[in-house]
């Protein structure tokens, strides 16, 4: 069983969510298809605690020394985005958000640990690989309701209100140890793949780790 999510998000979102599709579009074209590049890992929440990821990003890449691409060390990138608690937080997250999906647009992100409220408009926006290109059926079976979806919505009246569909499931709940406690708090966190990531493979190899596998 999947497990839905209907993230309800402030009207900042919902006017910067044109924002993002235009960051978005304007970026698509200016990566190279054939250019390597090092291994990106997005960390995305609010509030966050950046000075933490550099320590987790040295014990994975000690743990995965595949991560260095061609002699390019991985990059490890704190966002500041989400909904946050304050109307401050909401425009400093809307600012994280755009830069985020202008990331993903330029093809410059592999895998993104997130808050649910930061993932969900990515994964509106099909940004996010399908977990059945990562796992097989029967691993997604074992992951159950580990399995993240969200719930679509349309604008009706200057309000999104939900359709009762669902996206496809695209990531995996995770449980925060010291290290991703340390950087989120006690925010419900998950991990996805760009659906455009410049190193499929290897970030389908960091998700199935993280996710147990």
């Amino acid at each position: 069983m999947q497990a839905h999510f209907n993230v309800k998000r402030s009207r900042i979102f919902t006017v910067g969510t044109a924002v993002f599709i235009a960051a978005a579009l304007l970026l698509s074209g200016c990566s190279a298809s054939n250019q390597v590049k090092p291994f990106q890992m997005v960390f995305c929440g609010n509030p966050l605690d950046a000075s933490k990821i550099e320590s987790y990003g040295a014990n994975l890449s000690s743990s995965m020394p595949q991560l260095t691409v061609e002699n390019q060390d991985p990059v490890f990138t704190p966002i500041l985005a989400g909904e946050g608690l304050t109307q401050e937080d909401q425009i400093t997250g809307a600012a994280g958000q755009t830069k985020f999906t202008a990331l993903i647009a330029a093809q410059e992100i592999d895998v993104a640990i997130c808050t649910l409220d930061t993932a969900e408009i990515q994964a509106r926006n099909e940004s996010f690989m399908p977990l059945d290109q990562i796992f097989t059926a029967e691993e997604l079976e074992q992951l159950g309701d580990r399995q993240l979806s969200f719930e679509l919505t349309e604008l009706k009246d200057g309000e999104e209100v939900p359709t009762g569909q669902n996206t496809p499931a695209c990531g995996v709940a995770l449980t925060a140890d010291d290290e991703l406690a340390a950087i989120f708090g006690d925010q419900p966190i998950g991990v996805f793949v760009a659906d455009n990531s410049p190193n499929a493979e290897l970030a389908k190899e960091v998700m199935r780790q993280l996710a147990g596998f």
